[in-house]
């Protein structure tokens, strides 16, 4: 029998990737010692995945699951197809309660029904006829109705989920291929919601003149979408990108609008949060009800892996820091990873403050920086990417914190200023001694509180 040339295209769905390479880049406008918040990163990363997929002879649909929600499309390569890739989509339809409903316009649902009253849940065979615009129009035996706007308690039940909803973000291509033929895919792109930075912790020796330096390098990931075993670096320094507009998919909430019910007091609530959809047998959506994520709500979680030290290598004129070892890139959580260590760092104290008397009188605060130079001299001379620093002292046997400040990105040689805080042992006086004439003189006086005498 001669083929159909109607006959259907076929979809190959990969469902994850078999290995996976995350290299993340910092946001480039946000201040080292500002704190990640994980709904709005503005890093990204460069994602890298290797799948084994079946490709069918002919012209088939190739599905990724698994990407990061924040792909940007218009970055993808694929590799390694046999023949050629006719066109790639993002698919935007996640699986969700408006989506999910939107799809099965037109199809039968189950209707279930309790009454407020005595609790007796009724179920009826419905057909879904309008969309979730607004409001839900269903096709009853006893006519046509808006849900929950009866007064009863009332949820949808579905029996499976339509084509082309994905409980996770899907990259598709559709690929020609001549032959049957086993690939090892590479699919790479980047996606935004990463970021990273260093976080120093420096502690004072006794006499003050030198530090133990010790550096956590934290990744965070704010994406739905986690990466296991992932071979993980980050890139220190700035690339002049240009920012892409992209459509985020979305889980959507279900919001209808009806006559209030209830108590008054009740009004002003948005109704989906107290009710539930079902879908029997095939997937759990009880989750998705509500309009974010749970681990958005969740306080940020920080993962530790402190046997791990990240190596540094030259990029260009760039620095990567790469993990030795493989880590998992979690969705919408921080990881840490020591990468820098150095004892004896010479050091020193001083105090610092602006003298500006042209229209007043008035000082800046008196500065305590701590100075030193990235050179091996020093006991450093290794390129410190830019961080926030806390310091910290021993007192009684045990640390103490004495202050807190930031590092911009220090190449080799450079001069390294951290301002931990603000002096309370010095204060500075400024009095007007002679403003006449051509010239103003003003004298400055500088209580030291300390027994040491103070740069």
């Amino acid at each position: 029998m001669a083929a159909s040339p109607a006959a259907a295209q076929t979809v190959v769905t990969s469902p994850g990737a078999e290995e996976v390479d995350v290299t993340i880049y910092r946001a480039p406008n946000r201040e080292p010692d500002e704190p990640f918040e994980l709904e709005w990163l503005d890093g990204y990363a460069l994602i890298s995945e290797t799948r084994r997929i079946s490709i069918p002879a002919g012209e088939s649909e190739i599905r990724f699951e698994g990407v990061a929600g924040g792909i940007i499309p218009q970055s993808a390569i694929v590799r390694g197809f046999p023949d050629e890739i006719v066109e790639r989509n993002q698919d935007a339809y996640l699986l969700a309660p408006e989506s999910l409903l939107d799809r099965s316009l037109g199809r039968r649902v189950h209707l279930r029904r309790t009454s407020r009253a005595t609790g007796e849940v009724r179920e009826h065979d419905a057909v879904i006829r309008s969309g979730a615009d607004g409001a839900v129009v269903l096709e009853t035996s006893e006519g046509f109705e808006a849900l929950r706007c009866t007064g009863l308690a009332e949820t949808l039940v579905y029996d499976q989920v339509p084509p082309g909803l994905s409980a996770r973000p899907t990259l598709s291509v559709r690929a020609r291929s001549s032959q049957a033929a086993t690939a090892t895919v590479t699919l790479s792109y980047l996606a935004s919601g990463f970021d990273w930075q260093a976080n120093y912790i420096a502690t004072l020796a006794e006499d003050g003149k030198s530090f133990h330096l010790f550096a956590w390098l934290t990744l965070a990931n704010g994406d739905q979408t986690s990466f296991r075993d992932a071979d993980t670096q980050a890139v220190a320094g700035r690339l002049n990108r240009e920012e892409v507009d992209v459509d985020w998919p979305a889980a959507r909430p279900l919001e209808l609008r009806c006559w209030p019910q209830g108590r008054t007091s009740d009004i002003g609530q948005t109704v989906i949060a107290s009710e539930e959809v079902r879908l029997a047998g095939t997937v759990r959506t009880e989750d998705l009800i509500n309009e974010l994520p749970q681990s958005f709500a969740d306080e940020e979680n920080i993962i530790v892996t402190g046997t791990t030290i990240a190596r540094q290598e030259d990029l260009g004129d760039l620095k990567l820091y790469r993990i030795p070892e493989p880590v998992t890139v979690a969705a919408n959580s921080q990881k840490q990873v020591a990468f820098l260590e150095r004892s004896g760092v010479r050091v020193d104290m001083v105090y610092r403050q602006e003298l500006d008397v042209s229209y007043s009188v008035d000082l800046n605060e008196i500065e305590r920086v701590l100075v030193t130079r990235n050179r091996d001299v020093e006991g450093l001379g290794i390129p410190l990417p830019a961080g926030g620093v806390q310091l910290f002292a021993h007192a009684g046997g045990r640390p103490i914190l004495i202050g807190e400040g930031m590092i911009d990105d220090r190449a080799v040689g450079e001069d390294v200023e951290i301002v931990v805080g603000e002096a309370s042992a010095l204060t500075a006086e400024v009095e007007e001694v002679d403003f006449g004439g051509e010239w103003e003189e003003y004298e400055l006086t500088v209580p030291n509180a300390t027994p040491a005498p103070l740069r």
